[in-house]
């Protein structure tokens, strides 16, 4: 016979299978360095992307690493198929075996043997779909904490500029079509200075991580809250009732974030300097709008017994 029996066959598709898995390997190391290609890339985007894009950036590059899988279990599902039709059909003129009058003893070998080579057949293809599902998975893994890297702060798990740039252009286009009010608070930390250097790096780390935790718990989840740089935060306030309000929940953030904590037994405090600006009211721009709330967070930094600091 042409394949000399299921042994054969078996050994034609376990060499395949693994000849395939071998493949696989060498694809899915060359897709992780064009996968981290495109990390850094994304992570190189410039501010005020819209994030939109930026997941169309991503997703429009096509790995080469999984297009090769791909078609090698194609070819691989093909070559299979095509060897137990011409062992069964052809070689062994099965169909013509069942059709005579043969004895039972026949047909019991006859169908044996079928289900022997239908057996390896199936265990040589678990091996290299199964891997194939498997790297699958863990690309969209990594796809999916690549996006996060790109959009997110490392230390304090908020969006970083790319995000909130993105976000607050979303709040603008919501704020005009319902003819809302927005406010963007720049939020900068007191007396940080002193504990990064005194304490070291790893404390002002936890001063960052804990003022963050503790705006998110303040706020409303529907707010945007992003580390601008440094010790610096930024948040976008959305469906603005008045000024009196926005002035209590600037009370409150201060009052949260002054609340003292410790440090590997350091008591450590810090207080907050914040300046806002709204929308319309101030300007209509992205970028206007975070600088003029910058600039009243200098002002009331520089004059905190005074009432709070709108934009000017």
């Amino acid at each position: 016979m042409f394949l000399g029996g299921g042994g054969a066959l078996f050994a034609i598709l376990s060499g395949y299978c693994q000849l395939f898995i071998l493949l696989l390997k060498n694809t899915v190391s060359d897709d992780s360095k064009h996968s981290k290609m495109r990390t850094q890339s994304q992570i190189k985007l410039r501010v005020g992307q819209s994030q939109i894009d930026m997941i169309k950036d991503f997703n429009s590059t096509r790995s080469p690493g999984l297009q090769a899988a791909l078609f090698s279990l194609k070819a691989f599902l093909m070559v299979t198929l095509l060897a137990v039709v011409w062992e069964f059909a052809v070689e062994d003129n099965f169909f013509a075996v069942l059709s005579q009058k043969s004895t039972s003893e026949s047909v019991d070998e006859h169908l044996n043997y079928v289900i022997t080579v239908a057996v390896f057949a199936f265990i040589a293809l678990i091996a290299p779909t199964f891997t194939l599902c498997k790297y699958i998975c863990d690309r969209d893994v990594a796809e999916d904490q690549a996006r996060h890297l790109a959009t997110h702060d490392s230390l304090t798990n908020l969006p970083n500029r790319n995000l909130l740039y993105d976000r607050l252009d979303q709040a603008i286009a919501h704020a005009h079509r319902h003819q809302d009010m927005l406010a963007v608070m720049f939020v900068d930390l007191d007396g940080f200075k002193a504990i990064n250097d005194k304490l070291g790096h790893t404390a002002g780390d936890f001063v960052l991580a804990n003022t963050a935790a503790r705006l998110t718990k303040t706020l409303r989840e529907t707010d945007t809250i992003a580390r601008f740089g440094g010790d610096e935060f930024v948040v976008i306030i959305g469906d603005v009732v008045n000024i009196s309000q926005l002035q209590i929940l600037i009370q409150k953030i201060k009052m949260e974030i002054s609340v003292p904590t410790e440090f590997e037994g350091h008591p450590i405090s810090v207080g907050a300097s914040i300046g806002y600006a709204l929308y319309p009211e101030h300007t209509t721009e992205t970028e206007e709008l975070i600088r003029k709330a910058d600039k009243a967070m200098y002002k009331d930094k520089t004059a905190p017994a005074s009432p709070l600091v709108t934009a000017v």
